[in-house]
């Protein structure tokens, strides 16, 4: 019996073409009755669960030789975007091809082959090769992202699954680009709207079993699980992974991660069900985890039923590499005094601190979660405190004073002394006496407050006073959290920074950003030039439409992805407001006064509900 196959075609956005950072979520799948479908024969893609009765399966494929014989066959491609078939492909048991596209009977030859990148001799393929050879044009002349070249390769990563009635196998282009293969050849009909969102770099077979087959569910542990495709909306096929793991770094900032690829445990995937309760609230691509094909990898937790209770994506770094975490971080200090320079060595590379600031030798360097703290010497009284970021090898922050204090690895719960004084990370006033100098701080109160000891001297005699400052919980730090998802839109940093917004939150600003604060703000507009104020808005959710009032009139309009920000260079007066954001979420809208977010609390940020 032949078995019919199609191809997914999934979409990703430029900028994920040139960083590497994910893939863009998939498009709302349609039910299969609402399929526009193409050929004279129709395929459908089955989503009905094996019977329980039936057996557990644990198939391995570890050669390319058993890897191609699992994909021979012949293809359709898939497109999920406009919900129909739109070309057809065949595969000999070798991996070459014959290709025909049916809007404009454009015809290719090519092959496919699987090799290793960084699997050991003894693994499985981690990489494929897809060739191609002899396009032929057809009716259509136009080529929309350049002309086809008579040669031209994808390559990249891949995942082989056999989920119920259905096999699987998604290629995934990986590099600082894009192929003529995955965004010329194998696209669905004449480029529509921008360049940038008709890049295509993935693409998904998908075929039809004549049995259908499902691994042994996970109970009561934590695994790292792909997921294919929704059932319903509480049932899900998921493939859990072994991770691969090595030491890799970003070649633009340094930065050290644990990079991994992973391999499927077994061939064959297994339904689970998700807890009503399960929160999705934290990720950052929620709308494709609801979808009927997620094509995503996630960090699943399993109770003692099977059942789903808690997850978090996975996240990628530069160029698609999955990123574990940090990696092997080496940093250190001399201890030479200013005429042999300040240097500060991170991962080898050595940078010279003398311009930073006043300090004239360097005292100590402690790691604050992804930040380094390098602690310099000013005089007897003050130190300087240097904050580097490790994920864009770059200097974020620069504190004087001394008993510089912080509590769970986190930066932003920093506080400091200057003399008499009490401060924050983000440098705001939280308490002072009257006159002295401070010598210690101390949290108290499950971190709410800070202890200090300041000490004086009256009429030559020296005395100790105590005083608890209560912290202001500002919601400074989310600002700072943003600033890290900026960087490289990794999935744990938007978790941290999207915890504390409320369940109606329509956005995000915050003003005058820090100029580590850059990343991420290449949309801009200037509504008054005779300022240096800058206001950020960060859209919380795909397709927000962001505008400016002024004097009842819309002076900037603009629509934001989620997770992408623009600043305007605005007048933030003292007074009353005299421009409005207008904001529009799901057919929701609200406004948002332009003005100063400080009350009773100096407040640098908000989420607007």
């Amino acid at each position: 019996m032949r078995r019919k196959v199609i191809l997914i075609l999934i979409g990703f956005t430029l900028t994920a073409c040139l960083f590497g950072c994910g893939k863009e979520p998939a498009p709302e799948a349609a039910t299969p009755s609402e399929v526009t479908q193409s050929s004279e024969t129709p395929t459908e893609i089955p989503t009905e669960v094996p019977d329980e009765t039936e057996e557990f399966s644990a198939t391995t494929l570890s050669t390319e030789e058993e890897i191609m014989a699992f994909i021979g066959g012949d293809w359709r491609l898939y497109d999920t975007g406009k919900n129909q078939e739109f070309a057809s492909i065949s595969f000999a048991p070798d991996g070459s091809f014959k290709f025909e596209r049916d809007f404009d009977k454009t015809t290719c030859e090519g092959k496919l082959s699987f090799e290793k990148m960084y699997a050991g001799e003894s693994d499985a393929p981690d990489y494929y090769l897809l060739s191609v050879t002899g396009v032929k044009t057809g009716e259509s002349t136009d080529t929309g992202y350049a002309n086809i070249d008579d040669r031209c390769e994808s390559r990249g990563i891949f995942y082989i699954c056999s989920a119920g009635d259905t096999d699987y196998l998604e290629l995934e282009e990986t590099g600082n680009g894009d192929s003529f293969v995955m965004a010329e050849i194998f696209r669905n009909g004449p480029y529509e709207g921008p360049l940038y969102e008709n890049i295509n770099r993935g693409c998904v077979l998908v075929r039809q079993r004549d049995k259908a087959v499902k691994a042994e569910t996970k109970k009561n542990e934590s695994f790292t699980a792909y997921a294919w495709k929704r059932n319903d909306d509480r049932n899900i096929w998921l493939q859990p992974m072994i991770s691969h793991q090595r030491l890799d770094y970003n070649e633009f900032t340094e930065r050290r991660f644990i990079g991994a690829y992973f391999s499927p445990e077994t061939l064959e995937a297994s339904p689970y069900e998700l807890a009503e309760d399960l929160d999705t609230s934290l990720l950052f691509r929620d709308k494709r985890f609801a979808g009927e094909h997620p094509l995503m990898m996630y960090n699943f937790l399993a109770d003692e039923s099977g059942k789903i209770i808690a997850m978090s994506e996975v996240d990628r770094e530069i160029y698609g590499a999955y990123d574990l975490g940090e990696g092997n971080v080496e940093f250190s200090i001399n201890d030479e005094a200013a005429g042999d320079g300040l240097m500060f060595s991170y991962n080898g590379i050595d940078m010279d601190l003398t311009d930073l600031g006043p300090a004239n030798a360097l005292l100590d360097c402690t790691k604050v979660g992804e930040k380094i703290v390098i602690e310099g010497h000013i005089n007897p009284h003050n130190s300087a405190y240097y904050v580097f970021d490790t994920n864009t090898c770059e200097f974020e922050a620069q504190c004087y004073g001394a008993n510089f204090i912080y509590y769970d690895g986190d930066i932003t719960t920093a506080v400091y002394s200057i003399w008499n004084e009490v401060y924050n990370y983000a440098g705001d006033l939280i308490g002072r006496f009257d006159e002295g100098e401070i010598f210690d701080l101390e949290f108290t109160d499950n971190n709410k407050e800070v202890k200090a000891v300041c000490t004086n001297f009256v009429d030559g005699e020296e005395f100790t006073e105590e005083k608890t400052f209560e912290i202001p919980d500002t919601g400074t730090r989310s600002m700072y959290y943003y600033a890290d998802f900026a960087v490289g839109e990794r999935y744990s940093a938007w978790a941290r920074f999207i915890k504390d917004a409320p369940k109606n939150a329509k956005g995000f600003v915050f003003i005058r950003p820090r100029e580590f604060m850059k990343y991420g703000l290449y949309n801009s507009e200037i509504l008054d030039e005779e300022t240096e104020d800058n206001l950020v808005f960060v859209a919380l959710y795909d397709d927000t439409e962001i505008s400016v009032e002024s004097e009842g009139k819309i002076i900037s309009e603009t629509t934001l992805k989620k997770g992408e920000a623009i600043k305007y260079q605005v007048i933030i007066p003292e007074g009353i407001p005299v421009k409005n954001l207008k904001i529009k979420v799901n057919n929701e809208e609200t406004e948002f006064p332009i003005g100063q977010l400080s009350g009773k609390d100096p407040v640098h940020c908000k989420f607007i509900e």
